[in-house]
């Protein structure tokens, strides 16, 4: 089960039954009430719907738009409509070319969905954007601008930026307003530099706040508004050419908080905007590797990760930082980080590992912190792929070893952040055969100099394995074939530090390993 979203009363995801490949299902948080809602590729190879989306086109309106397959010309444009007995409509056909990708970038524009898709017809304005008609019978084509994408809304202004980099031209970034398109700024190509298009476009208020490189300051942070005709650079975190590695952009009571390289030994640390938007500065204290910033109302917590002992869970009080707890290592076993942090109200749900409990759900309120469940009983992990907020539910992809991997439900979870006792309900046994678990890997020599050892036992499954960075760059990645069970790694040119091995299977299954290179 995937991309929990509430329409309505009911809450949709896609999952595979086994029988009719991976398909649109709906429930109402009940065993009776879980059910497919239809087979859109008739047969077993499944639709696989994505990017599913609800939008609001008036009060009471509702709209669930997604991508999915129902035969061999590509991945269109779905609709559900919010009424009785509604089945899944293929909106338009756009195009069976494949040569500039398919449907993409779906963005709610005040309650009229956008996005991006090859130009029919139009051969040299490949990815165009389109915009849904007022009774979403139709879309058509808005803007022939070349390889738009990194939709993004703020009222009614849509910006996006144009530009790829295997395509000749300097990238830029746009918006459109009124119907009519507008370009804020190109961005010169860097000689021997990397590609300066936006990236991580994040909208704040009236700001749109973003990352770009150029030739003078590397990559770094920008702003501009939806009435401004330029933008313009608010950060050199790392002096001269140099890219500050910016990650985690969040809206924290109304300023940008994020979090970047610091120029020192102990890793990225949390910056935010300073009051005039004319620069940025550190806050929260002294800290080691910040990541994963998650705003919760009045409160955002973050994880850190110490050169020496186990990650931590963290949260900001004025300028400084409060250790809300320490996951210990787990001699031999993945390492315990808190991960998917996911706001509810003004505290968190995420997942971390423990030696007695392997990886689980767990809560913080910002002063509390505890184990909400032990799905999977005992030391073996739960494999929670998703946690989404669905009303007043949280949903979670897990599996308890028992019944495969299948939707779960925690009712009213925003009143169950004040206490211990939570109610957890498996909805729906979609999947009856047990996914496979990927007990443990071994990395070795550790600390690592020039190569490290990855030792894949019980390995019956194809997967990638990857180093990461502390900061959740990758740095490192190659594929693992069915029956390997050793692959050598080489690190003599990564900078010295603490980074993770990571080993994601096919089936889904990850396991992550602490590795220290000197």
């Amino acid at each position: 089960p995937r991309e929990f979203v509430k329409m309505g009363n009911l809450t949709y995801f896609t999952a595979d039954d086994g029988i009719a490949g991976r398909e649109l299902w709906k429930t109402d948080g009940t065993v009776a009430g879980t059910q497919r809602v239809a087979d859109i590729f008739v047969g077993a190879t499944g639709s696989n719907p994505s990017n599913l989306i609800v939008v609001t086109a008036e009060p009471g309106v509702h709209t669930l738009f997604f991508i999915a397959q129902e035969d061999n010309q590509g991945r269109q444009l779905f609709k559900l409509e919010n009424t009785a007995n509604a089945i899944p409509w293929r909106l338009t056909y756009i195009s069976n070319s494949l040569t500039y990708g398919s449907v993409s970038n779906l963005t709610d524009v005040n309650g009229r969905l956008h996005f991006t898709a090859p130009g029919t017809g139009l051969p040299n304005l490949p990815m165009c954007i389109y915009r849904v008609s007022i009774s979403r019978l139709s879309a058509i084509p808005i803007s022939g601008t070349n390889f738009a994408g990194n939709l993004v809304a703020m009222g009614s202004t849509l910006f996006f930026t144009v530009g790829l980099e295997s395509e000749p031209g300097a990238p830029a970034l746009c918006k459109f307003v009124n119907n009519a398109l507008f370009t804020i700024r190109i961005f010169p190509l860097i000689p021997n530099g990397e590609y300066p298009i936006p990236q991580q476009l994040t909208v704040i208020g009236t700001r749109l706040f973003f990352t770009a490189a150029d030739a003078s300051r590397g990559r770094e942070l920008w702003v501009t508004n939806a009435a401004a005709t330029t933008a313009s650079r608010i950060s050199d975190i790392i002096a001269g050419t140099g890219s500050a590695g910016i990650k985690n952009m969040v809206n924290f009571n109304g300023v940008l908080h994020f979090t970047a390289a610091s120029g020192l030994s102990t890793g990225d640390r949390i910056f935010k905007t300073n009051a005039g938007l004319t620069d940025v500065v550190t806050t929260g204290g002294n800290m080691q590797n910040a990541n994963n910033l998650a705003a919760a109302g009045t409160q955002l917590f973050f994880t850190m990760s110490p050169q020496i002992g186990g990650p931590q869970l963290c949260r900001l009080l004025g300028a400084g930082t409060v250790l809300l707890q320490t996951f210990p290592l787990i001699p031999g076993g993945e390492y315990p980080i808190p991960q998917k942090l996911t706001p509810v109200g003004n505290g968190i749900f995420f997942t971390a590992a423990s030696a007695n409990e392997g990886r689980e759900l767990w809560k913080s309120n910002g002063s509390t912190t505890q184990l909400v469940s032990d799905i999977r009983a005992g030391l073996g992990n739960a494999n929670i792929l998703e946690i989404r907020l669905s009303g007043q539910d949280l949903f979670l992809s897990a599996n308890d070893l028992t019944a495969g991997q299948e939707p779960w439900r925690l009712a009213n979870a925003t009143a169950l952040q004040g206490d211990g006792t939570d109610e957890r309900t498996e909805i729906s046994e979609t999947i009856v055969t047990p996914a496979s678990v990927a007990l443990e890997i071994k990395v070795y020599p550790n600390p690592a100099v020039n190569f490290v050892n990855v030792d894949l036992p019980q390995n019956d499954l194809t997967g990638t394995l990857s180093i990461l960075s502390a900061s959740g760059q990758t740095v490192r990645s190659m594929q693992s074939s069915e029956g390997q069970t050793s692959i050598q790694m080489d690190v003599q040119d990564l900078p010295k530090g603490v980074y993770l091995v990571r080993w994601v299977q096919s089936d889904e299954q990850v396991v992550l390993k602490k590795l220290l290179v000197q």
